[in-house]
Protein backbone atom coordinates (compact mmCIF):
# COMPACT_ATOMS: atom_id res chain seq x y z
CA UNK A 1 0.00 0.00 0.00
CA UNK A 2 2.78 2.39 0.95
CA UNK A 3 4.64 1.53 -2.26
CA UNK A 4 1.54 2.39 -4.31
CA UNK A 5 1.22 5.76 -2.55
CA UNK A 6 4.89 6.53 -3.14
CA UNK A 7 4.59 5.53 -6.79
CA UNK A 8 1.50 7.70 -7.22
CA UNK A 9 3.26 10.67 -5.61
CA UNK A 10 6.27 10.18 -7.86
CA UNK A 11 4.07 10.14 -10.96
CA UNK A 12 2.39 13.31 -9.73
CA UNK A 13 5.78 15.01 -9.27
CA UNK A 14 6.88 13.96 -12.76
CA UNK A 15 3.65 15.26 -14.29
CA UNK A 16 3.99 18.58 -12.49
CA UNK A 17 7.59 18.89 -13.66
CA UNK A 18 6.61 18.19 -17.27
CA UNK A 19 3.78 20.74 -17.13
CA UNK A 20 6.10 23.41 -15.71
CA UNK A 21 8.76 22.70 -18.34
CA UNK A 22 6.22 22.85 -21.17
CA UNK A 23 4.78 26.11 -19.81
CA UNK A 24 8.25 27.67 -19.62
CA UNK A 25 9.06 26.48 -23.15
CA UNK A 26 5.82 27.96 -24.51
CA UNK A 27 6.52 31.26 -22.73
CA UNK A 28 10.05 31.30 -24.17
CA UNK A 29 8.83 30.64 -27.72
CA UNK A 30 6.07 33.26 -27.45
CA UNK A 31 8.59 35.83 -26.26
CA UNK A 32 10.71 35.22 -29.36
CA UNK A 33 7.65 35.40 -31.61
CA UNK A 34 6.74 38.76 -30.10
CA UNK A 35 10.29 40.02 -30.56
CA UNK A 36 10.64 38.89 -34.17
CA UNK A 37 7.29 40.42 -35.10
CA UNK A 38 8.29 43.91 -33.96
CA UNK A 39 9.66 46.76 -36.03
CA UNK A 40 7.29 46.36 -38.97
CA UNK A 41 4.38 48.83 -38.93
CA UNK A 42 1.02 48.23 -40.53
CA UNK A 43 0.27 50.83 -43.21
CA UNK A 44 -3.05 50.79 -45.08
CA UNK A 45 -3.64 53.06 -48.08
CA UNK A 46 -7.09 53.65 -49.57
CA UNK A 47 -8.54 55.39 -52.57
CA UNK A 48 -5.89 54.97 -55.25
CA UNK A 49 -2.99 56.69 -53.48
CA UNK A 50 -0.64 54.27 -55.26
CA UNK A 51 -0.80 56.60 -58.27
CA UNK A 52 1.17 59.28 -56.43
CA UNK A 53 4.90 59.78 -55.98
CA UNK A 54 6.30 56.82 -54.02
CA UNK A 55 7.85 57.85 -50.71
CA UNK A 56 9.48 55.48 -48.23
CA UNK A 57 9.28 56.41 -44.55
CA UNK A 58 10.79 55.01 -41.37
CA UNK A 59 9.83 56.00 -37.80
CA UNK A 60 13.29 56.43 -36.28
CA UNK A 61 12.45 58.00 -32.90
CA UNK A 62 9.57 58.45 -30.50
CA UNK A 63 9.74 61.27 -27.93
CA UNK A 64 6.78 60.92 -25.57
CA UNK A 65 7.97 63.81 -23.41
CA UNK A 66 7.77 66.23 -26.36
CA UNK A 67 4.82 64.33 -27.87
CA UNK A 68 6.39 63.78 -31.27
CA UNK A 69 7.74 61.12 -33.59
CA UNK A 70 10.63 61.55 -36.01
CA UNK A 71 10.35 60.07 -39.48
CA UNK A 72 12.79 59.79 -42.33
CA UNK A 73 11.30 60.22 -45.80
CA UNK A 74 12.99 59.51 -49.10
CA UNK A 75 11.75 58.94 -52.68
CA UNK A 76 11.61 55.27 -53.60
CA UNK A 77 14.68 54.83 -55.80
CA UNK A 78 13.37 51.41 -56.84
CA UNK A 79 10.54 53.13 -58.73
CA UNK A 80 11.38 53.51 -62.47
CA UNK A 81 9.27 56.68 -62.56
CA UNK A 82 11.57 58.39 -60.06
CA UNK A 83 15.08 57.01 -60.37
CA UNK A 84 17.59 55.18 -62.48
CA UNK A 85 20.69 53.58 -61.01
CA UNK A 86 19.47 54.77 -57.59
CA UNK A 87 19.70 58.41 -58.71
CA UNK A 88 16.67 60.62 -59.20
CA UNK A 89 15.58 61.38 -62.74
CA UNK A 90 13.45 64.37 -61.61
CA UNK A 91 13.21 66.89 -58.80
CA UNK A 92 10.90 65.56 -56.10
CA UNK A 93 9.09 68.07 -53.89
CA UNK A 94 7.53 66.72 -50.67
CA UNK A 95 5.27 68.70 -48.35
CA UNK A 96 3.89 67.62 -44.97
CA UNK A 97 1.15 69.44 -43.06
CA UNK A 98 1.39 68.43 -39.39
CA UNK A 99 -1.57 70.52 -38.29
CA UNK A 100 0.84 72.85 -36.50
CA UNK A 101 3.25 73.71 -39.29
CA UNK A 102 3.94 72.90 -42.94
CA UNK A 103 7.23 71.14 -43.67
CA UNK A 104 8.69 70.94 -47.16
CA UNK A 105 11.77 69.46 -48.78
CA UNK A 106 13.20 69.15 -52.31
CA UNK A 107 15.12 66.09 -53.48
CA UNK A 108 17.19 67.19 -56.46
CA UNK A 109 17.44 65.49 -59.81
CA UNK A 110 20.64 63.51 -60.38
CA UNK A 111 21.27 62.95 -56.68
CA UNK A 112 21.18 59.74 -54.69
CA UNK A 113 18.57 61.02 -52.23
CA UNK A 114 19.49 61.44 -48.59
CA UNK A 115 16.60 60.74 -46.18
CA UNK A 116 14.83 63.84 -44.89
CA UNK A 117 13.96 63.87 -41.17
CA UNK A 118 10.57 65.34 -40.27
CA UNK A 119 9.06 65.72 -36.79
CA UNK A 120 5.37 64.81 -36.54
CA UNK A 121 3.41 65.80 -33.40
CA UNK A 122 1.43 63.29 -31.36
CA UNK A 123 -2.04 64.65 -30.77
CA UNK A 124 -3.46 62.40 -28.07
CA UNK A 125 -2.11 60.01 -25.44
CA UNK A 126 -0.98 59.90 -21.81
CA UNK A 127 2.50 58.71 -20.82
CA UNK A 128 1.41 58.10 -17.21
CA UNK A 129 -0.74 55.17 -18.40
CA UNK A 130 2.41 53.11 -19.02
CA UNK A 131 2.67 50.26 -20.05
CA UNK A 132 -0.77 50.33 -21.72
CA UNK A 133 -0.42 53.90 -23.00
CA UNK A 134 -1.70 54.54 -26.52
CA UNK A 135 -1.16 57.55 -28.79
CA UNK A 136 -2.75 58.92 -31.92
CA UNK A 137 -1.83 61.58 -34.43
CA UNK A 138 -2.43 62.72 -37.98
CA UNK A 139 -0.67 64.51 -40.82
CA UNK A 140 -1.13 65.03 -44.53
CA UNK A 141 1.47 64.57 -47.23
CA UNK A 142 1.72 65.44 -50.91
CA UNK A 143 4.46 65.34 -53.52
CA UNK A 144 5.17 66.54 -57.03
CA UNK A 145 7.81 66.32 -59.75
CA UNK A 146 9.94 69.09 -61.27
CA UNK A 147 8.07 71.88 -59.50
CA UNK A 148 4.70 70.79 -60.89
CA UNK A 149 1.41 70.49 -59.06
CA UNK A 150 1.50 68.26 -56.00
CA UNK A 151 -0.86 65.35 -55.41
CA UNK A 152 -1.34 62.70 -52.70
CA UNK A 153 1.92 60.86 -52.13
CA UNK A 154 2.13 57.11 -51.95
CA UNK A 155 3.82 56.67 -48.58
CA UNK A 156 5.15 53.33 -47.37
CA UNK A 157 6.00 53.25 -43.66
CA UNK A 158 7.87 49.98 -43.25
CA UNK A 159 10.06 50.36 -40.13
CA UNK A 160 9.51 51.56 -36.57
CA UNK A 161 12.03 52.13 -33.79
CA UNK A 162 12.15 49.11 -31.51
CA UNK A 163 9.90 49.08 -28.45
CA UNK A 164 6.74 50.39 -30.13
CA UNK A 165 3.85 49.21 -32.27
CA UNK A 166 2.82 51.52 -35.10
CA UNK A 167 -0.15 51.39 -37.44
CA UNK A 168 -1.40 53.96 -39.92
CA UNK A 169 -4.10 54.45 -42.53
CA UNK A 170 -3.99 56.96 -45.38
CA UNK A 171 -6.67 58.19 -47.76
CA UNK A 172 -6.68 61.03 -50.31
CA UNK A 173 -8.49 64.21 -49.25
CA UNK A 174 -11.89 64.91 -50.75
CA UNK A 175 -10.35 67.35 -53.25
CA UNK A 176 -7.53 64.85 -54.03
CA UNK A 177 -4.91 67.44 -53.09
CA UNK A 178 -3.06 65.43 -50.42
CA UNK A 179 -2.94 62.13 -48.58
CA UNK A 180 -4.43 62.31 -45.08
CA UNK A 181 -2.72 59.90 -42.71
CA UNK A 182 -3.87 58.88 -39.24
CA UNK A 183 -1.55 56.84 -37.04
CA UNK A 184 -1.65 54.96 -33.76
CA UNK A 185 1.28 54.25 -31.47
CA UNK A 186 1.55 51.85 -28.53
CA UNK A 187 4.14 49.87 -26.58
CA UNK A 188 5.42 46.76 -28.30
CA UNK A 189 4.10 43.45 -26.91
CA UNK A 190 7.59 42.52 -25.69
CA UNK A 191 7.80 45.76 -23.67
CA UNK A 192 4.39 45.13 -22.11
CA UNK A 193 5.40 41.53 -21.36
CA UNK A 194 8.68 42.54 -19.68
CA UNK A 195 6.95 45.27 -17.67
CA UNK A 196 4.24 42.93 -16.43
CA UNK A 197 6.83 40.29 -15.55
CA UNK A 198 8.86 42.84 -13.57
CA UNK A 199 5.78 43.97 -11.66
CA UNK A 200 4.66 40.40 -10.94
CA UNK A 201 8.15 39.40 -9.82
CA UNK A 202 8.42 42.28 -7.36
CA UNK A 203 4.93 41.58 -6.06
CA UNK A 204 5.82 37.94 -5.35
CA UNK A 205 9.06 38.91 -3.60
CA UNK A 206 7.39 41.55 -1.40
CA UNK A 207 4.52 39.23 -0.50
CA UNK A 208 7.10 36.59 0.41
CA UNK A 209 8.81 39.03 2.77
CA UNK A 210 5.44 39.94 4.27
CA UNK A 211 4.63 36.25 4.75
CA UNK A 212 7.96 35.68 6.52
CA UNK A 213 7.26 38.58 8.87
CA UNK A 214 3.77 37.26 9.58
CA UNK A 215 5.10 33.77 10.30
CA UNK A 216 7.69 35.16 12.70
CA UNK A 217 5.18 37.41 14.48
CA UNK A 218 2.27 34.97 14.84
CA UNK A 219 3.64 31.44 14.42
CA UNK A 220 6.67 31.79 16.68
CA UNK A 221 9.03 31.03 13.83
CA UNK A 222 12.70 31.61 14.61
CA UNK A 223 13.80 35.13 13.74
CA UNK A 224 17.09 35.45 11.96
CA UNK A 225 18.79 38.80 11.49
CA UNK A 226 19.18 38.10 7.75
CA UNK A 227 15.39 38.44 7.42
CA UNK A 228 15.66 42.06 8.54
CA UNK A 229 18.50 42.73 6.09
CA UNK A 230 16.48 41.13 3.26
CA UNK A 231 13.41 43.27 3.97
CA UNK A 232 15.50 46.42 4.26
CA UNK A 233 17.24 45.67 0.97
CA UNK A 234 13.87 45.49 -0.80
CA UNK A 235 13.38 49.19 -0.07
CA UNK A 236 16.30 49.83 -2.43
CA UNK A 237 15.49 47.08 -4.91
CA UNK A 238 11.93 48.25 -5.61
CA UNK A 239 12.94 51.73 -6.90
CA UNK A 240 15.72 50.13 -8.99
CA UNK A 241 13.30 47.74 -10.67
CA UNK A 242 10.82 50.56 -11.13
CA UNK A 243 13.39 52.84 -12.78
CA UNK A 244 14.79 50.04 -14.94
CA UNK A 245 11.51 49.18 -16.60
CA UNK A 246 11.51 49.45 -20.44
CA UNK A 247 10.75 53.01 -21.49
CA UNK A 248 11.44 54.49 -18.03
CA UNK A 249 7.93 55.74 -17.20
CA UNK A 250 7.86 59.08 -15.32
CA UNK A 251 7.26 59.23 -11.55
CA UNK A 252 3.59 59.32 -10.67
CA UNK A 253 2.54 56.96 -13.44
CA UNK A 254 -0.35 54.53 -13.16
CA UNK A 255 1.99 51.73 -12.10
CA UNK A 256 3.07 53.78 -9.07
CA UNK A 257 -0.46 54.42 -7.82
CA UNK A 258 -1.55 50.88 -8.64
CA UNK A 259 1.45 48.85 -7.47
CA UNK A 260 4.84 50.26 -6.52
CA UNK A 261 3.55 52.60 -3.79
CA UNK A 262 1.82 49.66 -2.12
CA UNK A 263 4.87 47.43 -2.49
CA UNK A 264 6.82 50.04 -0.53
CA UNK A 265 4.15 50.13 2.16
CA UNK A 266 4.02 46.34 2.49
CA UNK A 267 7.82 46.11 2.65
CA UNK A 268 7.94 48.71 5.43
CA UNK A 269 5.25 46.79 7.33
CA UNK A 270 7.26 43.58 7.01
CA UNK A 271 10.47 45.33 8.12
CA UNK A 272 8.85 47.03 11.11
CA UNK A 273 7.23 43.75 12.17
CA UNK A 274 10.55 41.92 12.10
CA UNK A 275 12.39 44.71 13.93
CA UNK A 276 9.67 44.86 16.58
CA UNK A 277 9.87 41.10 17.12
CA UNK A 278 13.66 41.26 17.30
CA UNK A 279 13.42 44.08 19.84
CA UNK A 280 10.95 42.15 22.04
CA UNK A 281 13.06 39.01 21.94
CA UNK A 282 16.09 41.03 22.99
CA UNK A 283 14.28 42.34 26.05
Amino acid sequence: MNNKLVSHAQRGNVSATVIICVALLVAYVLTWILFLGEGHPKMVLKGGAEKGVHIQAHVIAVDLVKDSISMTLVPDVASPALASGRKLTADVDVEIDTGISVLSHKFKKGDAPIPWVASIPIQDGDLTEYPVDNYTGAFSIKAGLNGGAKSPAYIDIDKIVHGFRFSAAGEPASDNSELEVEFRLARAPSVVFLSVMAMLSMTVVVLSALNVAWQVATKERKLEFGMIIWSAALLFVIPSVRSGMPGSPPPGSMIDAGLFFWLHVLTVIALVTLVAKWSRDGK
